[in-house]
Parts: C-alpha cells; sequence; structure tokens
C-alpha cells in the first residue's frame, strides 16, 4: 500500500511541477504579446482602463487574476470581471482533479459541492487526523500525517455512492467511513 500511495504522489507532484513550467511559459507568452499586465494593487488594476477590447490583469496584494471585456463600442466604463481564482488556487483546483483520475480519491470538495449527496454535509464530516486503515477494515496506522479517515453520518433509508479508483460503490449503512490525504 505504501508503494502506491507514493506512485500517487509522485504523479501529482510531476503533474504539479509540468503545469507550474507550462503556466509560466504561457503567461510570458501571453505579457510579452501585450495581452496581459501586472499591477501592484486591486484598485490600481480597477482604476486602470485598457485601450484595447480584451485583456488580462493580475493584482499582485490579491493574486487575483481579471479580465478586460469591454464590448466594442461601449461607453465608457469599468468593464473588469474578476475570475475569482489566483494562480494558486487555479493550480490546487488541477491537482485536486488529476488526483481524482489518477488516484481515485475524494477531495474535500466532494463534500461543499454535494457529489453523490443530497445537501451540502460538510458541517456535520468527522475528520479523523492520522487514521489509516486497510481494504479489510482493519486499521494499519493512528499516527500517519498524510493521512486523514472522513466519518460521514448516513441517514437511515438513505444512499451514497462513492466513485473511486475501484470502480462505484453503494452503501446504505449508517455512517460512511473514507480514506483520503
Amino acid at each position: 500500500m505504501q508503494s502506491d500511495v507514493n506512485t500517487a504522489l509522485g504523479s501529482v507532484n510531476s503533474a504539479l511541477n509540468e503545469f507550474d513550467v507550462e503556466s509560466q511559459a504561457a503567461i510570458q507568452d501571453v505579457i510579452a504579446a501585450g495581452l496581459m499586465e501586472g499591477f501592484a494593487t486591486e484598485a490600481e488594476l480597477l482604476a486602470s482602463r485598457p485601450a484595447v477590447v480584451k485583456k488580462y490583469a493580475k493584482a499582485e496584494d490579491t493574486d487575483v487574476i481579471w479580465f478586460w471585456n469591454k464590448p466594442e463600442g461601449s461607453p465608457d466604463g469599468n468593464y473588469w470581471v474578476s475570475t475569482g481564482l489566483s494562480e494558486l488556487d487555479r493550480a490546487k483546483n488541477y491537482v485536486d482533479n488529476k488526483a481524482d483520475s489518477i488516484n481515485g480519491f475524494v477531495t474535500t470538495d466532494s463534500f461543499t459541492k454535494g457529489v453523490g449527496l443530497p445537501e451540502d454535509i460538510s458541517s456535520s464530516v468527522e475528520v479523523i487526523n492520522g487514521l489509516v486503515y486497510g481494504n479489510d477494515g482493519n486499521v494499519i496506522s493512528t499516527t500517519d500525517y498524510l493521512w486523514n479517515a472522513y466519518f460521514i453520518p448516513v441517514k437511515a433509508g438513505d444512499t451514497v455512492s462513492v466513485r473511486g479508483f475501484y470502480g462505484d460503490i453503494g452503501t446504505n449503512t449508517q455512517g460512511l467511513l473514507l480514506q483520503m490525504t
């Protein structure tokens, strides 16, 4: 099991490094073409009015990327639209999505997005730090700081489906224990 974990972590690290190199190169290309501009503060960015119809900009104080989307012929005004995500947030989303597809792990986003659940249960999920258990249900470790288990309350009669690396499973057992990083 440890070798599977090491392989999975290696795959995620490799994907993250590749993403970082590719995204930095793409950003430099965009800046060189004059399609993106950096600003020290979000206030400076929002006060600017680019001469072009479409342009990206980044506020260094918030790390959020903004998009200037002024329709042709529109009156002067503020046409900045926030992408809502910093480069770090975008990288985290990318890695979470890759980890899901490569390893079948469930991310904590699954709790708040209600994947397979009738409602947002993030406030009632119990985190059991360091718990590692095997496929047979036996506890392997209670001190591994890289792994956590999550107890998801399932009401009697409800069914929760879990999609993972080993295929889909369904349960109507009261309570569901998932292990993930």
